[in-house]
């Protein structure tokens, strides 16, 4: 059974209040991504190129430059806030009323203004994570394009809260309801289907 901490749930009348505690999951994350970044680089090198320092430092000056990480960042940025508003946009009925736009440092884009099926809103977490992140880094491995391959791993940076947030979500049933929230990764499940655990 998961245990869950007081900040991570909180059963109000209408539903239940999920919350993803950011400080601990950002301790987490980080060295998590680093070590992703220096393996996935390495493991890029090995195919490509050769394991050595120089490599590695020029491998490190092509593409993860103060405007190329910039630029990445940035384009995958728009992708994935894209992908959001495509998915909103056509799961909601095609109706604008039902979007809600939240303008933060640590969390900018889309929600659910109205609630909606869990079944409907967990591709939202997943889908950018696999088409500004794994498909690109796949992309670059197998072309031995660099350029590509980093902006994988910027997809996948970005899309690491969603995918944690997936998996936060995943005890629910598919006919839950989901409120987003104007505060990021905070969202109220109403349950629909009591039957199932």
């Amino acid at each position: 059974m998961e245990t869950m901490t007081p900040n991570s749930i909180i059963s109000p009348k209408n539903g239940i209040k999920i919350r993803l505690p950011k400080s601990s999951i950002f301790i987490i994350l980080v060295p998590a991504m680093l070590l992703f970044f220096i393996g996935g680089t390495l493991l890029f090198l090995y195919i490509w190129d050769e394991i050595s320092f120089p490599a590695f430092d020029r491998h490190v000056r092509q593409h993860w430059t103060y405007a190329g990480v910039f630029l990445n960042l940035l384009g995958a940025s728009l992708c994935y806030t894209l992908i959001q508003w495509v998915f909103f946009y056509f799961s909601q009925g095609r109706k604008m009323d039902k979007i809600g736009w939240r303008f933060q440092f640590n969390a900018t884009g889309y929600y659910p203004a109205k609630a909606i099926p869990l079944k409907k809103f967990r591709p939202v977490l997943l889908l950018p994570a696999l088409l500004v992140g794994v498909l690109p880094l796949i992309h670059g491995y197998c072309t031995g394009n660099g350029g590509i391959y980093t902006f994988g791993l910027m997809g996948l940076l970005l899309s690491s809260y969603d995918v944690t947030y997936w998996f936060k979500l995943r005890r629910f049933d598919g006919e839950d309801l989901v409120q987003g929230g104007k505060k990021p990764y905070e969202a109220t499940v109403i349950r629909r289907n009591y039957g199932k655990k």
